[in-house]
C-alpha cells in the first residue's frame, strides 16, 4: 500500500492550490455560472443534459456531475475544484492498478502513474472547472480498462459508455483494449470489442453533430494545412512532455497559417523520423510503436485534422493521450537502486512545476497575463485582457484592443470594443472609424450600426445617423434600441409625430426604455 498512498499524497499535494481558485469567465460563466439547467433536477433539465450540444460537446454525464456539484456546493468554486482533483487522483490510483496488473512491477507502475498524475500538462484539465469532462471521462476510462483486464467485459462496456458520455474522446479506450488483448490477455480476436466499436461510432457521430451545430469546424483550411496542424500538435505535445515549461492556457492560432510554413516543415521532418524509428524497430520492441499509434489516434479528434477552435494545441488534449507512455515507462523503467534515486528529483521538479502552474488558473487576470507572458503576440489573450479591463481601466482596455488590431486588423470584435472606448473618451472620429471598419468586416451587426448612429449624431451628421438606424431596423424591425434612437433623432429634426410613434413602439417592445423616455421629457 506504500506506493498507492505516496501516489495519492503526491497528486493531492501537487494540485492543492486549485482549491483556492475561482471560476473563470472563460467558458465557466456560460457552462456553470449562467447555466440554470444545473440548478435543479427537473425532467426538463434532465432532458437538457441528454439532448444538448451546449458549447459543442455531447457530455450528458459531465453535465449531471456539475448539477450534483451545484446541489452540494451551490456556486462556491472550491467544491467544484475539489471534485475535479478527487476524480484526477482516483484516475491516478486506477492507472497504478492497471500498470501493476500489466507489468507486475510495483515501482515501475508507481513511476508511470506518477508521470501521468503530477505532470504540469494535467493542470488545465484539473484546474479548469469546465474541463470536468476530462477528469470524469478519465476516471471512467481507467475503471473500464482495469475491469476489462480483469475479464469483466460487460462491466467494462458499461464503464466505457460512461466515459464516452462524459467526453467523446474517451472512445480512444478501444485502442488500449486492443493493446491489452495483444500484450496482456493473449486474445488475438477483436470480435469481443464489437459493442465497444458500435458505441464509439454513436458517440462520435453525436460529437460531430454537436461540433458542427456550434460552428466549431468553421475554419476553411485545406487538407495540407490540417495535416500541418496535426503534425504541429503531436510534436508539440512530445516537446512539452519532455520540457514542461512556458505552458499557456491558449496557444493561439496565427491569423494566417502561412506564417508557420517553416515550423510545419521542421516538425513534419521530426514527426516522420520518430514514427519511422519506432516502427522500424517494432519487431524487437513493439510496445513503443503501438503506444505512439494509440496516442495519435486519441489525438485525432482534437487535432488539426478536425480543427475546432482558435488553438494550435491545448494542454488538456494530452490527458488521455499520455496514458500509453505511462505503460511504456512502467514496463521499461529499471527497478534498480540508482534509477530509484535518480527519478526522485525529476518527480519533485514536476510536482513543483505543477504547483506553480496551478497559480495561473486562479482567476481570469492571472490566466491571460500568463498567456501574454508566454506569447506576446497571442491576440486572443490580449483581447480577453481588454474585456477584463473595460469596466475598471478603460485606457488599459483600449491599449489591449489596439494590440489585437495590430496583430489582426480583421478582428471585428476588437474594432467594436475599441470604438466603444473611443466614444467613451469623446474621441468621436476614431470611434466612427472603428465602427465603420467593424461593419465592413461584419456587415449585419445591428448593434454596431446603432452605436455608430449615436457617434454620428454627436458629430452633427444626422442624415448618416438616420441611414444607419434605418439599416439596422431593416434587418431587425424589433430592435427597440435603434427604434428609440431613431425616434429621438426624428424629434430633433422636428418630425414630432413620427418620432413619438417610434418612441412609443420602442417602449412597447422594450419596457425598460420607459425610464429613458421619462428623462427625455424632463429635459424638454
Amino acid at each position: 500500500m506504500f506506493y498507492p498512498a505516496l501516489l495519492l499524497f503526491s497528486t493531492l499535494l501537487s494540485f492543492w492550490p486549485v482549491l483556492g481558485n475561482g471560476f473563470l469567465q472563460w467558458d465557466d460563466r456560460q457552462n456553470i455560472l449562467e447555466n440554470l439547467h444545473l440548478q435543479s433536477w427537473s425532467l426538463q433539465n434532465i432532458r437538457w443534459f441528454w439532448t444538448t450540444f451546449h458549447m459543442g460537446p455531447y457530455q450528458p454525464l459531465s453535465w449531471m456531475s456539475l448539477a450534483v456539484d451545484f446541489r452540494l456546493w451551490g456556486l462556491h468554486p472550491a467544491g467544484y475544484h475539489g471534485m475535479n482533483l478527487l476524480l484526477h487522483a482516483g484516475s491516478a490510483l486506477l492507472l497504478y492498478a492497471i500498470l501493476l496488473k500489466m507489468t507486475r512491477s510495483p515501482f515501475g507502475s508507481f513511476v508511470g502513474a506518477m508521470l501521468f498524475a503530477i505532470h504540469p500538462l494535467r493542470v488545465e484539465s484539473v484546474a479548469w472547472v469546465t474541463e470536468r469532462r476530462d477528469v470524469l471521462s478519465g476516471f471512467f476510462f481507467m475503471a473500464a480498462w482495469l475491469t476489462y483486464l480483469r475479464r469483466s467485459f460487460s462491466a467494462a462496456f458499461v464503464l466505457f459508455v460512461a466515459a464516452a458520455l462524459s467526453k467523446g474522446t474517451a472512445v480512444g479506450l478501444i485502442w488500449f483494449l486492443i493493446l491489452s488483448n495483444i500484450f496482456v490477455l493473449g486474445r488475438k480476436s477483436w470480435l469481443g470489442l464489437g459493442p465497444f466499436f458500435i458505441a464509439a461510432l454513436l458517440v462520435g457521430a453525436a460529437g460531430w453533430i454537436g461540433a458542427r451545430q456550434e460552428g466549431l469546424f468553421a475554419h476553411s483550411y485545406s487538407l495540407i494545412e490540417r495535416a500541418g496542424l496535426f503534425v504541429y500538435g503531436t510534436t508539440f505535445y512530445v516537446q512539452k512532455t519532455l520540457l514542461p515549461w512556458h505552458l499557456s492556457p491558449l496557444y493561439g492560432l496565427p491569423p494566417h497559417l502561412s506564417s508557420l510554413k517553416l515550423e510545419f516543415l521542421s516538425r513534419a521532418i521530426a514527426f516522420a523520423a520518430f514514427t519511422f524509428w519506432v516502427f522500424q524497430r517494432r519487431r524487437r520492441d513493439p510496445l513503443p510503436a503501438w503506444a505512439w499509434a494509440a496516442s495519435l489516434l486519441i489525438l485525432l479528434p482534437v487535432s488539426g485534422i478536425a480543427q475546432n477552435g482558435r488553438q494550435l494545441a491545448a494542454d488538456r488534449y494530452t490527458y488521455l493521450a499520455s496514458v500509453p507512455w505511462a505503460w511504456v515507462v512502467a514496463l521499461k523503467f529499471p527497478d534498480r537502486r540508482f534509477w530509484r534515486i535518480a527519478c526522485v528529483p525529476i518527480l519533485l521538479i514536476l510536482m513543483s512545476l505543477t504547483w506553480h502552474q496551478c497559480q495561473f488558473w486562479k482567476n481570469d487576470r492571472a490566466l491571460w497575463e500568463r498567456a501574454v507572458a508566454v506569447a506576446p503576440d497571442n491576440r486572443t489573450a490580449h483581447y480577453n485582457l481588454g474585456t477584463l479591463e473595460m469596466g475598471s481601466n478603460p485606457q488599459a482596455a483600449l491599449r489591449e484592443f489596439l494590440v489585437v488590431l495590430a496583430l489582426d486588423p480583421a478582428d471585428g470584435d476588437a474594432h467594436y470594443n475599441a470604438a466603444e472606448l473611443y466614444h467613451h473618451f469623446g474621441q468621436l472620429s476614431e470611434a466612427s472609424l472603428h465602427y465603420r471598419e467593424c461593419l465592413r468586416l461584419r456587415p449585419g451587426w445591428i448593434q454596431a450600426m446603432n452605436n455608430l448612429s449615436l457617434v454620428l449624431i454627436a458629430m452633427n451628421h444626422s442624415s448618416e445617423a438616420m441611414q444607419e438606424l434605418n439599416r439596422a431596423l431593416a434587418i431587425n424591425d424589433h430592435f427597440a434600441e435603434a427604434r428609440f434612437n431613431r425616434g429621438v433623432l426624428l424629434m430633433m429634426q422636428g418630425k414630432r409625430s413620427e418620432g413619438q410613434k417610434d418612441l412609443a413602439l420602442a417602449v412597447q417592445e422594450q419596457p425598460d426604455l420607459r425610464q429613458r423616455l421619462a428623462s427625455l421629457h424632463q429635459l424638454q
